[in-house]
């Protein structure tokens, strides 16, 4: 039985039949008849939800990964730590790149600043395959990076918005 159908039809048929009686004939109980019909209305439709999510990765230029785009649709909250992660110590080794860290597991005493290079040079030059470049170029990145930071991408620290829409709230 497939819950969605089965909602359907009770909500058609209830008005020549009780909802028991249309229950024991397509042998569904009634409690789960009304925990699907509770779930068909908090549910995003497949195709709704795939457009949401498509929609976020282009605003985003894909730079956002499984766990952020969850939660700017559903809430969960992503408490990982991005130093300290396998993934992302492989991936920057991969590169090339030499981590920052003062002692193991630890960011340098510059974290913010740190953390803000990490997200720029993910999100932008290393997303994008930029690796040679003029320095008119760079700049132009670089300030485009810093208003879409600021203004459009959404934090989990900050309660999945933009540090610009956290301070306006926080102003009120």
């Amino acid at each position: 039985m497939v819950p969605r159908v089965v909602v359907q039809l009770v909500d058609g048929l209830k008005g020549s039949m009780s909802i028991g009686e249309i229950c024991l004939h397509l042998g569904v109980a009634r409690s789960s008849y009304y925990r699907w019909k509770a779930k068909v209305h908090t549910q995003i439709p497949k195709e709704l939800r795939d457009q949401q999510i498509g929609n976020l990765c282009k605003l985003h230029k894909f730079r956002y990964g499984y766990r952020k785009i969850t939660k700017s649709l559903t809430g969960i909250s992503d408490q990982g730590s991005v130093y300290t992660s396998y993934v992302h110590q492989k991936t920057i080794k991969e590169k090339g790149i030499t981590m920052s860290m003062s002692c193991k597991g630890t960011p340098v005493d510059n974290s913010p600043i740190e953390t803000f290079h990490s997200s720029l040079k993910s999100e932008t030059f290393y997303l994008d395959e930029i690796y040679r470049t003029t320095n008119a170029c760079v700049i132009n990145i670089v300030e485009e990076y810093i208003y879409y930071y600021n203004n459009i991408r959404i934090k989990t620290k900050l309660n999945s918005q933009s540090p610009v829409q956290y301070r306006q709230l926080a102003a009120k």
